[in-house]
């Protein structure tokens, strides 16, 4: 009940999570600290969620929602268990309004360093999105209307939902351009073929002042004939499009292909091929210790990128526990579970675009739920600490947020279209599968929304970073 709880101040909620993260940050001070993670989820203006990560397990988790003109601020340190939630309630205030006050007094004043904010909207409107910047922005000016100091990140991350004007504007607002060398949009294919990351695809291009732009597909499904195909239809015109392979028995791929080797390093040896018929396309295919890779980049472009290719020693990135960043690792390798954890902020997950595809994905996620639980409850018996499982309210609530949203995924997410494809590129890579039997698997069809985000959003994003 509401009436049960206590009364707080703006002030007592801001220093409250100020002293929480500043007790959880090893070797903070009063000048500069690091934040590894800070990520921002909304709803619309009635609701959002602000998690602040500071290490490998420990993160503070604010809830911010409207109720009857207050709100209510659900708090979590490092748990997810309903249990330990501290309930505040605050007047004379918005959701967005008080969850900006935190990032502004927390993070902004205190010159806080962040590695990667991460954004993320529910609803792709943009007038919802535009109303949402606007009560941020608010929090963030001086009374002369001037923006204040702004938000210092190395990366910021949004999901696919997020409109290109919206994410150019919080770029001009809020993140400070200076400091920012990496913009990426991230998503997630809920998959039933496993309950962790098997693979990624990633779409980069390197521009000037050592800054990169990029999108990044995580997937739940193994190998399949048709990632060549779809690594080269994401392949940007000026950039390389890449397929990061997560597990070791894709070793015997790189075994099999019929092509010389290339020792690039101490650690990372080479298998080079030119895509018939035009020779347009190279695959670059890696092989380490760690695992296996392959790069794929045009022609007349390889060249500029030999610098980056001969240097990189491993290409699983944040998935290879030896090499890996500990945060970033546990960070990434945990975003499967957030259907479990966190049922109803799952909007860095793909949706499909039809009522149809939809029931299946419901029931996708919920299968793949019960699936992750058993796999957390078996972690927790041969531990002696760990997370406590979730109720079934909130699977509940979350497959009813899910029926909701049903209408605005259809109208927001829409599939690749064949006929939009570079004929060349596939004459290239339908020619290749003759060899090695890189057949297209078209079942994501309607799912691929990156494939049309990258180059609108990342064209525009562009002009930020040159000016």
């Amino acid at each position: 009940m509401s009436d049960d709880i206590p009364m707080k101040s703006p002030l007592d909620v801001i220093q409250t999570v100020d002293s929480i993260v500043r007790n959880s940050i090893p070797n903070s001070n009063d000048t500069l600290f690091y934040v590894p993670r800070v990520r921002i989820s909304f709803k619309d203006l009635e609701r959002c969620l602000v998690v602040i990560y500071t290490s490998v397990e420990r993160f503070l988790r604010l809830e911010f929602l409207s109720k009857f003109g207050e709100v209510i601020v659900h708090r979590l340190e490092s748990s997810y268990d309903l249990d330990d939630i501290t309930a505040e309630k605050v007047t004379d205030t918005s959701p967005i309004v008080l969850a900006s006050c935190v990032l502004d007094s927390v993070l902004i004043d205190q010159h806080a360093l962040v590695g990667t904010l991460e954004i993320e909207f529910s609803n792709s409107d943009k007038r919802i999105q535009t109303k949402i910047l606007k009560e941020m922005s608010k929090t963030f000016q001086l009374d002369d209307g001037q923006m204040k100091n702004v938000l210092q990140t190395r990366k910021i991350m949004y999901n696919c939902l997020a409109d290109v004007d919206i994410v150019s504007s919080f770029h001009e607002h809020i993140i400070d351009m200076k400091v920012l060398k990496e913009i990426a949009i991230e998503g997630i294919f809920f998959r039933l073929e496993s309950v962790s990351i098997r693979k990624v695809f990633d779409s980069t291009e390197f521009l000037p002042k050592n800054k990169i732009q990029s999108c990044t597909k995580l997937e739940m499904s193994g190998y399949q004939t048709g990632d060549m195909k779809l690594c080269l239809r994401n392949l940007p015109q000026n950039g390389i499009s890449t397929c990061r392979l997560l597990e070791n028995s894709e070793f015997h791929r790189w075994d099999t292909l019929n092509a010389p080797v290339t020792r690039l390093n101490n650690t990372v040896q080479m298998k080079r091929v030119v895509l018939e018929p035009k020779k347009r396309f190279v695959v670059r295919w890696n092989k380490s210790k760690c695992g296996v890779w392959f790069h794929m980049v045009h022609v007349n472009d390889e060249n500029d990128y030999l610098e980056f290719f001969e240097n990189e020693t491993c290409g699983l990135r944040y998935y290879c526990k030896k090499c890996s960043d500990p945060f970033d690792h546990w960070f990434y390798r945990n975003i499967p579970r957030r259907i479990y954890y966190e049922p109803q902020w799952t909007d860095i997950g793909y949706r499909p675009s039809s009522k149809q595809d939809m029931s299946l994905f419901l029931r996708t996620v919920r299968s793949l739920r019960e699936m992750i639980r058993e796999e957390v409850k078996k972690e927790l018996a041969d531990s002696s600490h760990g997370v406590e499982e979730l109720t079934e309210d909130d699977f509940d609530d979350d497959d009813d947020d899910d029926d909701e949203n049903d209408e605005d995924d259809e109208n927001d997410e829409g599939g690749v279209d064949d006929k939009e494809d570079d004929d060349d590129k596939d004459d290239a890579v339908d020619d290749e599968d003759e060899k090695f039997d890189f057949s297209l698997n078209l079942q994501e069809k309607g799912l691929i929304v990156f494939v049309i985000v990258l180059p609108i959003v990342l064209g525009i994003l562009i002009l930020y970073v040159y000016f």
